[in-house]
């Protein structure tokens, strides 16, 4: 919280209606990457994400129609953007998550996507030439840290839960 505040703190540390907004989207978000980690447990993933997707896009479609005004692209590279995005960010990446979080637990799944303003600041610098400052130095070593911490928190209970079973069958 301490590096994600640091990186988007524009002057002051006060809260305004967006911030209680993103706050509240984060911890619905945590919420379903657990409960998406159950669930892929005990059903066929790839189907399960498709599923989900699916439902998003109505979900999406209906809620554009009754607070928006949509319009069609007019250009290829609207379309093209329109579709990279379509197809890749969402389609490619929603599926694939559902596909891996039944190999790997909701703690890591949550880890790897606390490090998205790290590969989004990266892909910044390389893509369209932004430079390191010291608030992305400093918000960016709060993340990493913090990711790392929980890492080691994780290892340390596998370790002692792997001791104590070993003294389990020794016993």
């Amino acid at each position: 919280m301490i590096g994600i505040t640091v990186l988007t703190a524009h002057g002051s540390f006060t809260f305004h209606k967006g911030d209680l907004l993103v706050a509240i989207a984060a911890l619905c978000y945590s919420i379903y990457l657990l409960l998406n980690s159950s669930f892929t447990r005990n059903v066929e993933s790839i189907s399960y994400g498709i599923y989900q997707l699916g439902f998003a896009g109505i979900y999406a479609l209906v809620l554009t129609f009754l607070f928006e005004t949509p319009t069609m692209p007019n250009s290829a590279i609207s379309w093209i953007a329109i579709l990279g995005l379509g197809i890749i960010c969402s389609a490619f990446c929603f599926v694939g998550q559902t596909v891996a979080q039944q190999y790997t637990s909701a703690t890591h799944t949550g880890l790897i996507f606390s490090l998205e303003p790290i590969f989004a600041a990266m892909f910044a610098m390389m893509f369209i030439g932004e430079g390191i400052t010291m608030k992305l130095m400093i918000g960016g070593s709060f993340i990493l840290i913090g990711n790392l911490v929980a890492q080691l928190e994780h290892f340390h209970v596998l370790r002692f839960m792997k001791k104590d079973a070993q003294e389990k069958v020794i016993q």
